[in-house]
């Protein structure tokens, strides 16, 4: 474990957010996570027990003085094993990918929590191979969660 490793997102525009990392306590920075100039980080968590498996929630949004637009096929999910050097979508039986929440559990990261908007609030207990709805109501403003 590299006690001078830091994760942060940066903005690269409207809202489109990029993950990056540095090894050396944030002398030097790495973009490690980038989908579009729309689409940005919403929640990032980094599993307890080992740093190297992150997952990161991405979100597609554009606000303008008239209109709101959210939510595309490029956000969701996304998962890295290696402390973030690969990433891989999560898709599974996920319904959606416009999560506007994420969290995992601190007493076992294979318990992940994650809510989609339009459709509720989902669990996995098998570190997102599958997902089971928790609520089917939604509720009016979610940002984020906390385990």
């Amino acid at each position: 474990m590299n006690p001078d490793r830091i994760y942060a997102s940066q903005s690269t525009g409207w809202f489109g957010q990029i993950i990056q990392r540095s090894d050396d306590g944030g002398k030097t920075w790495e973009q490690v996570l980038s989908i579009s100039d729309k689409t940005g980080a919403v929640d990032l968590s980094i599993d307890p027990k080992n740093p190297s498996v992150m997952f990161a929630s991405m979100w597609t949004v554009r606000r303008e003085p008239w209109s709101i637009t959210s939510g595309s096929m490029e956000g969701g999910l996304f998962r890295t094993l290696d402390g973030g050097t690969t990433w891989q979508p999560v898709v599974n039986n996920l319904p959606g990918t416009d999560i506007h929440g994420f969290a995992m559990s601190p007493d076992d990261p294979a318990h992940l929590y994650a809510f989609v908007v339009g459709r509720g609030l989902f669990q996995s207990r098998d570190a997102g191979a599958s997902w089971q709805p928790l609520s089917r109501q939604v509720p009016g403003d979610v940002m984020s969660l906390a385990a």
